[in-house]
């Protein structure tokens, strides 16, 4: 059975000496797995450049009857692909907002609006002509929607306080255990309430910023029993603090 479809690059693999495995977040199949064979041997015609994270690929491939596994019979570049560039900022939060993608989706959910959602978020970000170092952080805040964790903003100056178990702010009176520091909460309410457009305008300090992203993480991590972390998030801090020290 041959199979036509469009899909984000979130996650690779080599596999044999010339072969990779890629996960691609599709609109009509979910989250899926494919092999594509001998495209790392240099007598291949397709540039491995092509499997670059959150490149959108076009793909005709062919599922057997007893695998999952789908193997790749053609692969084309999108028009709306999204091609890593030089900057080392803007391709350490590429690979961060892909392995966050792969690690967060369980199963091969289809969510045509989610796909749209990633698309689009993708796109604006790698046309941009400014880099947007918050963009991972407003990312992940916007995720929680199709997930079915999303916060309750029900930020005051009374209740300003995040509490973690409970998904919704409470008051900074009361004793509080699992929640946000002051600074995240209100770095929650507000990438819960800007699009991405807006992103960078109004751009915490460095220190706040990778507690914020600790501290989603966390949220996360405590009602996402599948979710363990990510290892690209350590190498994301690491690279803005000689790029970013300014802020």
């Amino acid at each position: 059975m041959l199979v036509k479809t469009e899909g984000i690059l979130v996650y690779k693999v080599k596999y044999s000496e010339t072969s990779i495995i890629f996960h691609l977040l599709t609109k009509e199949l979910g989250l899926r797995a494919f092999i594509a064979k001998g495209v790392r041997s240099k007598k291949s015609k397709t540039a491995a450049a092509l499997f670059d994270y959150l490149n959108v690929l076009q793909i005709v491939a062919s599922q057997g009857a007893h695998s999952d596994l789908l193997t790749i019979r053609e692969v084309s570049l999108s028009k709306g692909n999204f091609s890593l560039n030089l900057d080392p900022v803007q391709n350490a939060i590429y690979l961060f907002v892909a392995e966050f993608i792969h690690k967060v989706i369980s199963k091969p959910m289809v969510d045509a609006s989610l796909y749209h959602f990633v698309e689009h978020s993708i796109q604006y970000f790698s046309q941009s002509n400014r880099i947007i170092a918050d963009f991972h952080l407003w990312f992940i805040t916007k995720f929680t929607t199709f997930l079915g964790i999303t916060p309750v903003d029900n930020f005051t100056k009374t209740n300003s306080i995040f509490s973690i178990q409970h998904s919704h702010f409470v008051s900074s009176a009361l004793p509080i255990e699992g929640a946000f520091s002051e600074s995240s909460s209100q770095m929650l309410h507000y990438y819960m309430t800007v699009s991405v457009d807006q992103c960078g305008n109004n751009l915490e300090p460095l220190s706040a910023r990778n507690q914020y992203l600790d501290e989603m993480l966390y949220y996360y991590r405590f009602h996402l029993d599948h979710f363990s972390g990510l290892q690209s998030h350590e190498i994301l801090k690491s690279v803005f603090i000689p790029n970013l020290n300014s802020k």
